[in-house]
């Protein structure tokens, strides 16, 4: 295959393959020896980077200990000279969050080196125009001197600001770039007793990911966050990483428009509500569960409903399922009779539309004849300035 090479060192066979991105081109690494399999998984800039390191490597003569390093985005790489009693060896170790990678290169011959393998290494991953190549001739500056074969001052001087231009360089995006969302993940925390907040989750990916610029992070609905990077390359960064908060997981993937909503036949075991307008002479607990137990059973009450940190509203927990829960109830106090709203935060569900081919040639038969005809609205949303209205009685 054109796009995968084969070689062997000190009796372990290894694999490279090569795989092609949107916004890049990485390289799956495999090595293939009794009892077990290792892979890595690294972007072109950090296998090239790899390579002149073999080279540099293979120059040092006998039992020496050498280390490099370099980062790419959100990974660090850890290229290591050894030995031990079988021979010289070198370590390559990815580390992206909690994820780690480890290859290991032994020498098949003492002080041999490995420049045979650096000289085919580099002729396969050069043997094709790469976007990292079309970015070097573009003038764009590489990542620590991973992207692209020019220096730093060779990339400077291409720049047209350093040579007085003061045109404004151009960031339309591509034609595969379809806007934000296209470089945005989604991402949870699954095993959380507690849903951190958006500025919580902001402070943790500051501190953990040094290598992303320009983040943003929105809260999606109390349990889904979008992160929006600055480039599809820094997401794709991320996405093959194992990252934690407090050692819990963080479940990443690319967005999507179901993101954060639930197939319409998804059934749902509880749900919150909250009851809006509630009088301050029934804000005690037994009045909470008689209405928890109107909307199909009361679970719990919220703590801030408790503790009545606010009086907008009361918060409960409710069994359901969501048929049961009205959209008002009526609770008697004395001589008065109130009527509350009550909002249900249930998630957005999604459902494909049904494709009605008898309606369809309705219509063509209607657009035949020159007459109008009006599509049914598939939903009927109730605006944030209704539902102001709605409650206007209850807020002055």
């Amino acid at each position: 295959m054109d796009n995968r090479i084969y070689f062997r060192l000190g009796g372990k066979s290894y694999d490279l393959t090569e795989t092609r991105s949107s916004s890049d081109i990485w390289y799956e690494w495999v090595e293939s020896a009794k009892p077990f399999l290792r892979r890595m998984k690294i972007s072109k800039g950090t296998l090239m980077w790899l390579c002149n390191r073999f080279k540099e490597a293979s120059v040092i003569k006998g039992k020496s200990f050498k280390t490099w390093k370099c980062k790419d985005i959100s990974i660090s790489i850890y290229c290591s000279l050894k030995f031990n009693k079988f021979g010289r060896f070198i370590s390559v170790i990815s580390v992206n969050g909690n994820d780690r990678s480890v290859i290991i290169l032994p020498e098949n011959s003492f002080n041999e080196g490995w420049g045979e393998l650096a000289l085919k290494i580099h002729n396969f991953i050069s043997q094709k125009p790469s976007l990292q190549k079309s970015n070097a001739e573009k003038g764009g500056l590489s990542s620590l001197g991973l992207r692209g074969e020019d220096s730093y001052k060779e990339i400077l001087q291409k720049k047209k600001w350093c040579n007085g231009d003061q045109s404004q360089t151009s960031t339309s995006s591509s034609g595969s770039d379809r806007g934000p969302l296209s470089r945005s993940l989604v991402g949870r925390f699954p095993d959380c007793d507690e849903i951190p907040t958006r500025a919580e989750v902001r402070n943790w990916a500051q501190q953990t990911w040094r290598g992303i610029h320009n983040l943003q992070i929105y809260d999606m609905n109390g349990t889904h966050f979008l992160f929006e990077f600055q480039s599809r390359r820094d997401a794709e960064h991320i996405l093959l990483g194992d990252w934690r908060r407090r050692n819990h997981p963080l479940l990443l993937e690319w967005w999507k428009p179901t993101a954060g909503a639930f197939h319409a036949d998804t059934i749902f075991d509880w749900f919150w509500v909250r009851i809006l307008g509630l009088p301050l002479q029934l804000w005690n607990d037994k009045v909470m569960k008689q209405i928890g137990d109107l909307c199909g059973g009361w679970l719990e009450t919220e703590e801030e409903t408790q503790l009545k940190n606010h009086l907008r509203w009361a918060r409960l927990r409710v069994m359901g399922p969501r048929e049961k829960i009205p959209s008002s109830i009526e609770i008697s106090d004395g001589d008065l009779i109130f009527t509350l709203p009550v909002w249900i935060e249930a998630p957005a569900r999604y459902r494909k539309k049904e494709e009605d081919g008898l309606r369809d040639r309705e219509v063509n038969k209607m657009k035949e004849k020159g007459k109008a005809i009006a599509s049914p609205s598939l939903y009927q949303i109730e605006t944030e300035e209704r539902f102001r209205d709605k409650i206007s009685n209850f807020y002055p």
